[in-house]
């Protein structure tokens, strides 16, 4: 009697019954060493990390084509690999400004590390800038 089964989001089966097929364990050690080499700096090297440092990006030239007018075009704020935008850091001495334009109907956030309390005070150190995704 065959049973019914299906594929775990790994490719490893379910419900397969006592026996896995051979070579079951197969896809989990290669999604494994694939994010450990992504983890591991592996598959290009990207300067702006150096920058910010493990785990973050930034730290390059940013384009200002949308509705901005950000200072420094030429260091993006840092923020964390894989994640929004938004959670751009400051380096101590600054503290981050931001608000918010639109083009025709899409949202953008613009940001910047600034001296002051406001984002019209300089000198800022970085700026950054992200399409704001809708709810």
């Amino acid at each position: 009697m065959k049973r019914n089964h299906t594929e775990d989001a790994l490719g490893g089966m379910i419900n397969s019954g006592p026996r896995r097929p051979l070579f079951g364990w197969f896809p989990r050690l290669g999604l494994n060493l694939l994010a450990f080499a992504a983890d591991a700096g592996a598959g290009g090297y990207r300067a702006e990390n150096t920058a910010c440092g493990p785990g973050w990006s930034g730290g390059g030239t940013i384009s200002d084509q949308k509705c901005c007018g950000l200072a420094r075009r030429d260091k993006e704020c840092c923020y964390p690999d894989n994640r929004s935008k938004a959670l751009y850091r400051c380096a101590p001495g600054f503290q981050k400004t931001w608000w918010f334009c639109m083009v025709g109907r899409e949202a953008y956030g613009c940001g910047e590390c600034s001296s002051g309390n406001t984002c019209y005070i300089g000198p800022w150190d970085c700026s950054i800038m992200w399409k704001v995704e809708p709810c």
